[in-house]
């Protein structure tokens, strides 16, 4: 792309923006959170519950098919109790992948993040158990409504 084209772009990206936004800069420690989501590969969301036992983990609600997507993987959703918190806790299946696929949002304050994190020990107890875990780490955002 030549010069004067990449510089048309931008200023046509540039002119785009939103310019009223406005913008923390200076979010105050306490209201900063890490979030993460843990996803688990497993074959029933019954083994999960089992790893959690000690955050007082329980199914609340079975997760039933809301959706199959173009690419043909079938969605779940359904509520895991863990600690005192409902959380929804997601199943995708798709045909050629050895199992399906759980996820569940966490959350904790930063202060927690560092003392005494509920997204480590939740991460331990899900590996403990010998479930496939990836915890994605959204990082540490401002503490969403």
């Amino acid at each position: 792309m030549n010069k004067i084209l990449t510089s048309i772009v931008f200023c046509t990206l540039f002119m785009s923006c939103d310019f009223n936004t406005k913008y923390k800069t200076n979010i105050p420690i306490k209201e900063k959170r890490w979030y993460v989501q843990f996803a688990i590969d497993t074959y029933c969301q019954d083994s999960i519950i089992s790893a959690l036992g000690d955050f007082n983990c329980k199914l609340l609600k079975k997760p039933l098919k809301t959706e199959i997507t173009s690419a043909q993987v079938h969605c779940f959703e359904g509520k895991i109790l863990i600690l005192k918190d409902t959380i929804v806790l997601k199943k995708q299946e798709y045909k050629d992948w050895k199992t399906p696929i759980f996820y569940f949002d966490w959350n904790e304050s930063l202060a927690d993040s560092k003392n005494n994190s509920t997204i480590k020990q939740l991460n331990n107890s899900l590996n403990s158990y010998g479930l496939e875990v990836k915890m994605i780490d959204y990082g540490i955002l401002e503490e969403l409504e």
